[in-house]
């Protein structure tokens, strides 16, 4: 899903807040949450991240950064955004892993 959003910006029309984004760097974003043995012992709920992501917005829109240093923390945001509204997070009786991680490589 993260994907199909890095997909659909690339249509954007560029303006004085219109970032490029590097692929590389905005797709680590978006998987390193589900790589780190810390970030997944919490579920990536709204309840659980909602607080972090509107922070780490505000950090992105407020700091300077590198495009790639932007590129991978907008991953990140992006990938707790659709974990939000993501069936396997929102209903503990159907996460099974395994289906979760095919659900996530759509």
């Amino acid at each position: 899903m993260s994907l199909r959003i890095f997909q659909s910006q690339k249509g954007y029309t560029k303006s004085e807040h219109y970032h490029e984004i590097k692929k590389r760097s905005f797709v680590y974003g978006n998987v390193k949450p589900d790589l780190s043995k810390d970030l997944l012992s919490i579920p990536h709920t709204l309840e659980n991240y909602f607080l972090t992501v509107c922070n780490n917005a505000d950090n992105l829109m407020s700091n300077k950064t590198s495009l790639k240093e932007f590129s991978f923390e907008l991953g990140k945001i992006c990938h707790y955004v659709c974990d939000f509204f993501c069936e396997y997070h929102l209903n503990e009786e159907i996460f099974h892993r395994k289906d979760h991680f095919f659900y996530e490589l759509m």
